[in-house]
């Protein structure tokens, strides 16, 4: 049996690694699959250098090796030759191993942005089917490696489970119950972990037993669970692999039907029951759908599905809110179903909503554990050819974090370099980007105005050393509304991250009627404001008319007065504003008089 550490990979010119928590340890059978665990890599000058803790409880010597991959784990397509320390055959198991990889020999000038490491470590014993996890005792089966369709087969639910498209996975052990309220104690006596008394108290009265599942669990008390225990949360195409119990293309774990003798769900029993309480899948696993929501690793993305690689996806980058999978006793048989992805804000499961951010917890909010080649641990490390600084520690901060989508607004970014003593670090160079994540984007909404042109926000870059551990850069926002992400990287390899929510321009031009005399004179209203009703300043609006003449005046708040006067005998005239950030809105009035040749005139305004 083996066990992986994968390195997981980030932006370009640097690597970050992301190493795993790898396979559990205690097999029913005679063998126990061998278990790494506390796993720190860095980079050191020429060669990246890993470190883990290894164990293999029938004392056999272990085969490790070290494969890597510039695709994001695709393929894994670089041959790591020039290898020394803990790697290769007959490796003992024992604490501090250390493995050196000389990059710079095998691949001089290495760089990229999508690097993915795996440590294996083999007993080259197989696996074995199931075994009792020896930090909190769960059970544990094995999850066959393989392929899949995943997403909604039947055509009938949110766009956000569709394609239907083909996965590969890896083998992966998962505990076959939701974790209980009785071992997340055991968890929380034995790590010290402080899960607020309050809540303890919720627990009780709908979970009373040690054998129900714990719940009203944030995302972040699961991942501190899982780091006591040396396991991980499933990915969301594990989680589903998994609930489909080795089926093809039907609703349910079970079939394509549901009814509340396979479940717990609809608020028929009125509260979460003991684990296991209905029959288990063809995996051998216990409510994947009903009881609690289960928490995955993934970031969630609604149009993740059209992108997600083809091989172990791990979900999006980042984002704002996690997937929560299966259902729950309050939930309707629509979430059960083992291809919902319930991710989105304020979606109702009875009449109580959830916001699926991290940081929430409701009395239908679990989890389960798995153990298998994902696990990680993320940090960054530098550049080949970069030395190391005694810089540890980065902050960002954004004078504005709201702004109008306008081309014209701007705020000031400032990063702070400091060591654990809080000594300004001088002398580092600081890169500063901006990103649009498609997931951090809000739901499109129907425009006021036509934007002729898209202009995302820019930076400066690198950010002026102000020579006192402070780097200033000036972030200018662009016409699209959404969130711009911000990312600081120093030469020495720290990183740090900010948003800044720009919101939507709203450019109103207006007249009293839409009829006008020949020769007469009509006021116009002209506003420029975001979607919060604040006036925009800055912006340079030009007012465009094709028959007659307009005269614009900049009241400097963001309104204008203008003035249309109309050609001597008539027609039809259509009058156009248009704002630097490309902007702009049409009206159209009737002139009543004999029509004659058109004249135009515009003219030019601008918000000081």
């Amino acid at each position: 049996m083996n066990s992986t550490i994968r390195i997981e990979p980030c932006r370009a010119f640097y690597f970050v690694l992301a190493l795993s928590l790898i396979l559990p340890a205690m097999a029913v059978a005679a063998n126990h699959p061998p278990v790494v665990t506390n796993v720190v890599a860095k980079q050191v000058g020429q060669q990246v250098e890993i470190v883990y803790d290894l164990e293999d409880a029938d004392g056999d010597l272990m085969t490790v090796s070290l494969q890597v991959s510039s695709d994001g784990g695709s393929s894994f397509d670089i041959e790591a030759r020039t290898l020394t320390g803990d790697v290769g055959e007959r490796i003992a198991g024992g604490k501090g191993k250390k493995i050196a990889w000389q990059v710079a020999l095998d691949i001089p000038d290495l760089y990229g942005t999508n690097f993915v490491f795996e440590v294996v470590a083999d007993d080259n014993v197989g696996p074995v089917e199931g075994f009792l996890y020896p930090i909190d005792g769960a059970k544990m089966v094995l999850i066959p490696a393989g392929s899949f369709e995943m997403g909604d087969h039947f055509n009938d639910s949110e766009s956000d489970q569709r394609p239907v498209h083909t996965v590969e996975l890896d083998a992966f052990y998962m505990d076959i119950h939701e974790v209980t309220v009785g071992k997340f104690k055991q968890f929380a006596e034995e790590s010290g972990y402080a899960y607020p008394a309050n809540r303890w108290k919720d627990v009780a009265r709908y979970s009373p037993m040690d054998e129900h599942p714990m719940f009203y669990v944030t995302w972040n008390d699961v991942i501190a669970y899982c780091e006591w225990s040396g396991k991980r949360l499933p990915t969301e195409a594990e989680w589903e692999y998994a609930a489909r119990g080795g089926l093809t293309g039907k609703r349910y774990p079970w079939g394509d039907t549901i009814s509340t003798s396979q479940a717990n769900y609809g608020d028929n029993v009125g509260k979460p029951v003991p684990v296991g309480s209905y029959s288990a899948n063809g995996y051998g696993l216990y409510d994947m759908a009903g009881n609690v929501w289960e928490w995955c690793a993934d970031w969630y993305a609604e149009d993740y599905y059209s992108s997600s690689p083809s091989r172990n996806p791990q979900g999006p980058s980042s984002g704002i809110y996690r997937v929560l999978r299966g259902g729950s006793w309050v939930g309707s048989a629509v979430n059960l179903s083992v291809a919902d992805r319930s991710s989105k804000p304020a979606v109702l499961v009875g009449m109580k909503p959830i916001a699926f951010d991290p940081t929430d917890s409701y009395s239908y909010y679990g989890f389960r554990c798995v153990s298998g080649l994902a696990d990680s641990v993320r940090f960054t490390a530098l550049p080949l050819d970069a030395t190391e600084s005694p810089a540890t520690l980065l902050k960002m901060y954004v004078g504005k974090t709201e702004l109008p989508a306008s081309t014209q607004a701007s705020t000031t970014i400032t990063v702070r370099l400091y060591n654990k003593d809080d000594i300004p670090i001088k002398g580092d160079v600081v890169n500063l980007t901006v990103d649009r994540p498609r997931n951090l984007k809000p739901p499109a909404q129907t425009p006021v105005v036509v934007v002729f042109e898209e202009y995302l926000g820019t930076i400066q870059s690198p950010a002026v050393d102000n020579g006192d551990g402070t780097y200033t850069a000036t972030y200018t926002a662009g016409n699209v509304s959404g969130v711009d992400k911000i990312t600081a990287l120093t030469n020495s390899g720290q990183f740090a991250t900010a948003t800044i929510n720009l919101l939507e321009i709203r450019l109103s031009l207006s007249a009293p009627g839409d009829q006008i005399d020949a020769g007469t004179t009509m006021d116009l209203t002209l506003t420029v404001k975001d979607s919060r009703g604040n006036a925009v300043v800055g912006e340079t609006v030009e007012l465009i008319a094709d028959q007659g003449t307009v005269k614009l005046t900049d009241e400097g708040d963001g309104s204008y007065s203008a003035q249309y006067t109309a050609p001597e005998v008539g027609g039809n005239a259509n009058i156009t504003a248009t704002t630097s950030s490309g902007q702009s809105q049409s009206i159209s009035l009737q002139v009543l008089g004999v029509s004659k040749d058109k004249s135009s005139m515009k003219a030019v305004g601008k918000i000081v």
